[in-house]
């Protein structure tokens, strides 16, 4: 019971996890919101959802995932199949989106940006430890397709 609950603090975090605003392109700044489960255990698969705000326009993005390791590990981004039945990434970009780095997630939309707010990816982790951990992202680039950040 009592890891239970020590599970469950840890991941009641997620559901208050902040907005980080990002560099602006414009006079709003866009945000990106976490949002997941409430409580899990050890065992658990648990999904976080990443999502974008106040959207300028991006060409490629660049993100990092922070969470103590001993607690959660990365999975990957859930995947979906697109209408040729290949296996994507779920979320607005599609095929878009890349995972590098373990915890590092990126976007490269080509010549043109993508100016909407959506869902940018679902980050799949694995309960492995007991304890309590924030997931939280931080931007490492978001440029729009002139190359402005």
């Amino acid at each position: 019971m009592k890891m239970k609950k020590l599970i469950s603090m840890l991941l009641a975090v997620l559901m208050v996890a902040g907005m980080f605003p990002v560099s602006a392109l414009a006079e709003e700044n866009p945000t990106i919101t976490l949002t997941g489960v409430s409580e899990a255990k050890i065992g658990d698969t648990i999904e976080v959802t990443a999502a974008v705000a106040n959207n300028p326009g991006f060409s490629s993005m660049a993100l990092s995932l922070q969470y103590d390791e001993k607690v959660l590990e990365f999975k990957g981004t859930k995947k979906e199949l697109n209408n040729y039945g290949q296996e994507v990434t779920a979320g607005l970009f599609g095929a878009g989106l890349c995972e590098y780095n373990g915890n590092r997630i990126a976007f490269a939309a080509g010549n043109s940006d993508i100016a909407v707010d959506s869902i940018l990816f679902t980050a799949v982790f694995e309960v492995i430890g007991s304890g309590e951990t924030d997931v939280s992202v931080s931007v490492e680039e978001f440029k729009n397709a002139s190359g402005t950040s």
